[in-house]
């Protein structure tokens, strides 16, 4: 006879609706003005629909993953960043393409681009005072691509200046190593590792570049991932964005907002 205690996955996935409904106004709060609540909540229902495990997550981190990525004013949409469950516990994790939008809001920023490149690649780079980076895809599978090889990112400033990164594929497995997360199976290192490449490229900017404060704060974010055990619920504590209004910074306690009650 069936346990009539165990919840089947549409209503753990309905709990998980109620939840995130109940705290909508506290996630509305946080978000940039171009970003609906509603619009954030159904890209988190479309993710649970993608991956079942998030709503076995436990409500209080996937409440702080949502707030998380309403703070960054990034979507959970699996381009902008990614939501993980971690053994039972959810954590939001911006991807380079969420990466790329928060550096576009610095004024200072005219161009940022990154890739993942593979071994049959037309691919040439040189650094140094004539430095510079060639990539050409070619029109075929990621299999006769080949392995991954390298990651790079390029940007250019609205005062003329430039510059690159190119990371070898010794640098990428150092900081994979690094990274607690990439020893879970629903690590993106393992589910998008030519994400993770180009986001790694993309991060090893944030030192050079006027990225602006979200920038920064989306790679301190992940950093603590990388560092920590995704199975506690580390979302920060405080995490520093911009005013998308006035340009200021601000921060917003992303714990204490979800935990207080209306």
């Amino acid at each position: 006879m069936a346990n009539s205690g165990i919840k089947t996955f549409n209503q753990k996935k309905e709990d998980v609706r109620n939840f995130l409904t109940k705290h909508q106004q506290k996630f509305a709060e946080v978000l940039p003005r171009h970003i609906d609540v509603r619009s954030l909540i159904g890209h988190f229902m479309y993710s649970v629909g993608k991956n079942p495990k998030i709503a076995e997550c436990s409500p209080e981190s996937i409440g702080l993953s949502i707030m998380t990525a309403a703070t960054m004013g990034l979507k959970p949409d699996g381009r902008e960043g990614c939501l993980i469950p971690f053994k039972g516990t959810c954590q939001f994790i911006p991807m380079y393409r969420g990466l790329i939008k928060l550096a576009w809001m610095s004024d200072k920023i005219a161009s940022i681009n990154a890739r993942a490149v593979r071994e049959n690649d037309e691919f040439d780079w040189q650094d140094g005072t004539n430095g510079y980076v060639r990539h050409t895809v070619p029109n075929i599978t990621d299999e006769e691509r080949g392995p991954l090889a390298y990651a790079w990112a390029t940007y250019q400033t609205t005062s003329g200046g430039s510059g690159f990164r190119v990371l070898t594929k010794d640098q990428v497995l150092k900081r994979m190593r690094e990274s607690k997360s990439a020893r879970y199976d629903d690590s993106p290192w393992n589910t998008w590792p030519d994400e993770m490449w180009t986001k790694t490229a993309l991060k090893s900017l944030e030192s050079v570049i006027p990225c602006g404060p979200d920038f920064a704060a989306a790679v301190a974010h992940d950093n603590m991932i990388d560092t920590l055990e995704p199975t506690q619920v580390i979302s920060p504590a405080l995490i520093e964005v911009g005013d998308r209004d006035t340009g200021d910074a601000a921060s917003s306690s992303v714990a204490d907002k979800l935990r207080s009650k209306a």
